[in-house]
């Protein structure tokens, strides 16, 4: 566990994981660790994209996007949010009004 999380991944330092850890942390750490790389496989899922473009048949594959090179586990997570109503909106800016409502100073 420890070659995994401070070596390899380096997603804490030896100090604190034999130190400070506690017990609960091992868990988020270990559900986490798909997303320890996740900026190094984006730059290579964006690179291939880039370079496959000029041997894409546009009229076979007019959508052809960088999930088509390969699709992560962190691209479903971008499905799963809800997108804002016109009442959230609406009820965000009422909450910001009576936030900032500086009326009631004196």
């Amino acid at each position: 566990m420890f070659r995994l999380l401070c070596i390899e991944y380096k997603m804490t330092t030896p100090e604190y994981f034999l130190d400070k850890m506690q017990p609960y942390e091992l868990d988020l750490f270990l559900d986490n660790m798909n997303y320890a790389y996740r900026y190094s496989w984006e730059q290579a899922r964006f690179i291939s994209y880039i370079l496959s473009l000029p041997n894409v048949d546009r009229k076979k594959y007019p959508n052809f996007s960088m999930n088509d090179i390969q699709e992560f586990p962190w691209d479903k997570d971008k499905d799963e949010i809800e997108p804002l109503t016109d009442k959230d909106i609406e009820n965000f800016k009422n909450m910001q009004k009576r936030t900032y409502s500086f009326e009631d100073i004196e």
